[in-house]
């Protein structure tokens, strides 16, 4: 069965946008945690349609946006590093109970803002970045 690349490039993109749309209603209803995580999902759906565009297959199901972002061939500055492994956590602890409560208590809204606005920052850029690889698809 071959895959029709352009369509799954285009799923993920779409459903990354819906992710990023969702964290930012849960923000403006102080679910601070939960912002974070839709937030780590919009990366990673944005990472999983340039790895579908690099590779000409389907995305790895995997939920960390460093190895992704390896995938991709994107160069990474070490602030990017650093954010991505900190970004990364935001998926693991939205999901498991006991980290979730762990992750609750860090979630202050100052703290969630800062990450919220981060994440942002880098959904954009990403978001460019597959743009400019969907011209080539």
């Amino acid at each position: 069965m071959t895959i029709n690349i352009k369509k799954l490039f285009n799923y993920w993109l779409s459903d990354a946008e819906e992710s990023w749309s969702v964290a930012e209603s849960l923000m403006e209803k102080n679910k601070y945690p939960e912002a974070l995580f839709f937030g780590h999902l919009a990366l990673e759906k944005t990472l999983k349609a340039i790895v579908v565009a690099k590779h000409n297959a389907h995305a790895p199901p995997i939920h960390n946006l460093l190895e992704l972002c390896k995938k991709t061939d994107i160069v990474l500055d070490n602030r990017l590093v650093a954010e991505l492994r900190l970004f990364s956590g935001f998926y693991m602890a939205g999901r498991y109970d006991e980290e979730k409560m762990d992750f609750r208590k860090k979630c202050t809204k100052k703290f969630s803002e800062e990450n919220l606005k981060k994440i942002k920052k880098c959904y954009l850029w990403l978001k460019d970045e597959a743009k400019k690889i969907s011209r080539l698809l």
